[in-house]
């Protein structure tokens, strides 16, 4: 008797061991699928940025030196 009550604790603890196992796994996969979600994110808004980035400057805006030629008035 004593024998399968043995067997019948080690498949319990087995079994407890599988079901943590499993729910670690199913955590890792949504930690991860989250990151890579949000390197994702960052990507595409990094690429946007640099384009607008581009825009502006072509456009005139944040160069080195003077952007615009601007009229000097008469000095009275």
């Amino acid at each position: 008797m004593g024998f399968i009550l043995g067997i019948v604790g080690s498949m319990a603890i087995r079994a407890a061991i599988v079901l943590v196992v499993l729910n670690m796994t199913i955590t890792l996969h949504t930690a991860l699928y989250d990151k890579t979600a949000q390197a994702n994110a960052k990507a595409i808004v990094g690429v946007t940025a640099e384009v607008m980035h581009k825009d502006l400057q072509l456009a005139g805006y944040n160069r080195v030196g003077a952007a615009f030629k601007t009229s000097k008035g008469k000095k009275h």
